[in-house]
C-alpha cells in the first residue's frame, strides 16, 4: 500500500472507530439516564393490558374465534414497593379471576384458580441462591416497569418514537430464555423519556411480527401502599405446593 493510500485509509479507520464509540456512548448515556429517573420511583400502581396475537383463524367458527380472542387478553393490576415487594392480580374479560402473585422479600406466593380450592404455590428465593431475584419479575406478559431490562439480553437502542402521546426510547433485545441466540424471538421495549418507566413491551417472532404485547396504563407513582398489600397467609387447611425444592433439584 502506498503512502498516499495509507494517508487516506488510516483517518477513515479512525473516523469509523470514533463513530462506533459515539454510538456506544449514546446508548450508555441513555441507559444511565433511564436508571437515574426510574430510581426516583419508590412505589407505583399500574394496570398492564396483555394481548396475544391470534392470527387469522380462518378455519375456526366465529363463536370459537370470539372465545379465543377473549381468552387472549388479560388485565393485570400491579402494586410495587421498593425494593422487593410486588403484587399482581389478573382478570380476564368479563371479570373472571386470574392468577395472583405476591412477592415480599425472598418469598413469592402464586394463587391460581377459584377461591374455593385454588392452587397455592410458594417459592423461597433465598433458598434458591443459584437463581437471581430479577428472574422472578420477568415474564413475557409483564415486567417490573421500574426495571425494564430485567430478563432482556443485549438490549440495543433503536431510537425514539411517540407512543400514546408519550416520547419513548425504543429498545430491542433477546428474551431471557434464549440469551445469545442469533435467530428466534425478540423483545421490544418502549421506555418513556420523561420518567424512565416502561410503557409498552412486545414479544416478536423472528420476522419481527408481534406475538404478544403489554401496554401499561393508569400509572401512579410514589403513592402510599400499605405493607399489608404484600402479605399472604394461606387459608387454614389449604394445601401449599412448595416449588423451592423442585426448582433446586
Amino acid at each position: 500500500m502506498s503512502v498516499k493510500w495509507l494517508v487516506i485509509v488510516v483517518p477513515a479507520m479512525i473516523l469509523t472507530s470514533l463513530s462506533v464509540a459515539a454510538e456506544d456512548l449514546s446508548q450508555t448515556k441513555v441507559l444511565k439516564e433511564i436508571e437515574r429517573k426510574a430510581s426516583a420511583v419508590k412505589t407505583y400502581t399500574v394496570t398492564a393490558e396483555m394481548v396475544m396475537g391470534m392470527g387469522e383463524l380462518k378455519e375456526v367458527p366465529q363463536e370459537e374465534k370470539d372465545r379465543l380472542r377473549m381468552m387472549s387478553t388479560m388485565s393485570t393490576r400491579i402494586w410495587y414497593k421498593h425494593p422487593d415487594r410486588l403484587r399482581k392480580e389478573s382478570t380476564h374479560p368479563g371479570g373472571d379471576g386470574g392468577p395472583v402473585s405476591i412477592v415480599s422479600g425472598d418469598t413469592e406466593w402464586n394463587i391460581i384458580g377459584g377461591h374455593e380450592e385454588p392452587m397455592i404455590i410458594k417459592i423461597d428465593w433465598k433458598k434458591l441462591g443459584a437463581l437471581t431475584k430479577g428472574k422472578r419479575f420477568f415474564t413475557p406478559e409483564g415486567t417490573d416497569i421500574a426495571h425494564p431490562f430485567m430478563g432482556v439480553w443485549s438490549p440495543k437502542l433503536l431510537g425514539k418514537e411517540m407512543r400514546d402521546d408519550k416520547q419513548c426510547y425504543v429498545f430491542k433485545g433477546m428474551p431471557g430464555s434464549s440469551p445469545g441466540a442469533e435467530v428466534g424471538p425478540s423483545v421490544k421495549l418502549w421506555i418513556k423519556v420523561k420518567d424512565g418507566l416502561l410503557t409498552r413491551s412486545a414479544v416478536c417472532d423472528p420476522e419481527g411480527k408481534e406475538q404478544m404485547s403489554t401496554t401499561y396504563r393508569d400509572l401512579k407513582t410514589n403513592v402510599d401502599i400499605p405493607d399489608e398489600k404484600f402479605v399472604y397467609v394461606p387459608p387454614e387447611g389449604a394445601k401449599v405446593q412448595n416449588y423451592t425444592d423442585m426448582f433446586g433439584e
